[in-house]
């Protein structure tokens, strides 16, 4: 065997199509670079492909969740401006007030997504519209009956819910105004829902985003004109009445003209209130959180009083809220994917729980630092010491509550809303129950410690969960 090759010989080198003479081992060194470069491209591929969906659908459910509340924290100090304390201490009651009208609302919205999304598993859009319609029937009905008990009994239950003492509007014309909102709200949530149960987040998030914007400009724009509550609750109302006519042409698209209609179908009936009598305990459990400490925090210590906490608690329920919408597409696609007999991987509810970890721990160490610097004192006129002293306890309640959301969407995503809604309703009723005695000890901060009994209790939702996931 020779010590050296010639250099044209064919285990050396070959000659390419323009008759150049080229190195084989240089062209095993190129064509392994580009096999290395192929191979990450179309791994690159796959997993685009792969979240792609996730991706997409947690960035447009997030913005379809945060509009709102962002947009109320914007219009906070315009309209405490506009309105004055007190009055906008009014509003703010109107808008608990209405959101407690959710409890005539045996938990459809949920039911209504979750038996979507089991249709759009398998693209049966007729009986998609049709769980719509029978939601629609059972809330109809059930708005019939509250509208009818709060007519007969409109002046007590007016003069209980606003005190005329305290308040310089109409309690009947306030009363009805709740009435209006909880209606728009109730049957809005049904069609939103449903969208979701769809996976249109997109959609959603354009509507949202479009909608929710017009409403607060013109809210705002109303208030600043006049100074006065009545016209500024008449232009709200008037909105989001308006909002519900968008939402249901823009679902009509989707499902079909007919959603507009009810049906009456026990088949169907029975299908949302065994999964929806469930929810609205978890949606019970949510009032009582959420709003009955704001309406005993008018009760006693009046509307200026409650206006400030519902500012700092519009800050501190970010922390929460945040992640909970970015996630809120999980529950739909679990649904979806339990209907066809898959399961999560630990693996992958391990990575969720971890991006919602940084996520409330980021939102939370930024508004410490917004609070310690003083601008949050500056914007929204909040008072140095109590209110600093409130507001951290809230952010921390809040990150705590925010660490059982990927177990609350995976749950429900599965059908186990009845374990869901014991443990929530059960903390939720244990926190009210300490709230009058808080209240009395700690005044406006006992408020924030009482939520603490459901942020705890929320967490315990993690106990045998393993069970339903895979390896």
């Amino acid at each position: 065997m020779p010590l050296l090759e010639k250099p044209d010989s064919p285990r050396f080198s070959y000659r390419d199509k323009d008759g150049f003479l080229c190195c084989s081992r240089f062209r095993f060194l190129n064509d392994a670079l580009n096999s290395s470069i192929l191979m990450l491209l179309e791994k690159a591929n796959r997993l685009r492909l792969r979240y792609a969906t996730a991706i997409h659908s947690g960035v447009w459910s997030g913005i379809a969740a945060f509009t709102a509340p962002a947009l109320e924290i914007i219009s906070v100090p315009v309209l405490a401006h506009a309105l004055g304390v007190h009055n906008y201490g009014i509003y703010v009651l109107v808008v608990a007030y209405a959101a407690l009208g959710a409890v005539i609302n045996p938990g459809l919205s949920f039911a209504t997504m979750k038996r979507v999304s089991e249709c759009h598993a398998t693209d049966d859009l007729q009986s998609a519209a049709r769980y719509i319609q029978a939601a629609l029937a059972i809330l109809f009905f059930v708005i019939a009956i509250s509208l009818s008990v709060l007519f007969l009994g409109m002046e007590k239950i007016a003069s209980w819910m606003f005190d005329p003492g305290t308040t310089t509007v109409d309690p009947s014309f306030l009363m009805w105004i709740v009435a209006i909102l909880t209606a728009c709200i109730q049957t809005d949530g049904i069609y939103s829902f449903a969208l979701k149960g769809a996976e249109r987040f997109k959609l959603v998030g354009h509507f949202e985003l479009v909608a929710r914007t017009l409403v607060i400009v013109a809210v705002c724009g109303v208030a600043l004109y006049t100074k006065s509550i009545i016209p500024t609750l008449v232009t709200f109302c008037a909105g989001n009445a308006g909002l519900v006519v968008c939402r249901i042409i823009v679902a009509a698209r989707i499902f079909g003209a007919g959603i507009v209609l009810p049906r009456i179908d026990k088949t169907y009936f029975s299908s949302l209130l065994g999964f929806g009598v469930w929810m609205w305990l978890q949606n019970l459990a949510g009032i009582l959180v959420n709003v009955v400490d704001k309406i005993v925090i008018g009760k006693m210590f009046g509307p200026a009083s409650v206006g400030r906490y519902n500012i700092l608690l519009m800050i501190a329920q970010l922390v929460h809220f945040v992640p909970a919408n970015l996630l809120s597409f999980v529950m739909p696609m679990i649904s979806k994917r339990n209907s066809l007999g898959e399961l999560m991987s630990k693996k992958t509810f391990s990575k969720i729980v971890l991006l919602v970890f940084l996520i409330s721990a980021g939102m939370s160490t930024a508004i410490w630092i917004l609070d310690a610097s003083g601008l949050l004192q500056k914007i929204f006129s909040l008072q140095a010491g109590e209110d600093g002293y409130i507001l951290f306890a809230l952010t921390l309640c809040y990150f705590i509550m925010a660490m059982h959301v990927p177990a609350f969407f995976l749950l429900l995503g599965i059908g186990k809303s009845r374990r869901v809604s014991m443990t929530t309703i059960f903390s939720s009723i244990v926190g009210l129950a300490s709230l009058p005695f808080l209240l009395q000890q700690f005044d406006m901060l006992g408020a924030a410690y009482a939520r603490y009994f459901y942020a705890f209790a929320a967490l315990s939702l993690y106990v045998n969960l393993n069970a339903q996931l895979k390896k």
